[in-house]
């Protein structure tokens, strides 16, 4: 992506792309982090519009912005 974004921001940002609509639980399982690191991440991809929550807080998850052309 670009400099801005640290190795684990990109591995979330990988998953987040090939499992869309994951909540912060289930992604801070798959990288193997506690839940408010996942969080740090999240919402660092998320300033940086890379993704965003859709849905309700308890049943939402993320999703990748791709590119708009």
């Amino acid at each position: 992506v670009n400099d801005t974004v640290n190795s684990k921001e990109q591995e979330v940002l990988n998953i987040i792309k090939q499992y869309p609509g994951l909540n912060s639980s289930k992604i801070a399982r798959l990288i193997g982090k506690s839940v408010p690191t996942a969080k740090r991440y999240l919402n660092s991809l998320v300033r940086l519009d890379l993704i965003e929550f859709r849905g309700a807080q308890k049943n939402g998850g993320y999703y990748w912005n791709s590119p708009k052309r």
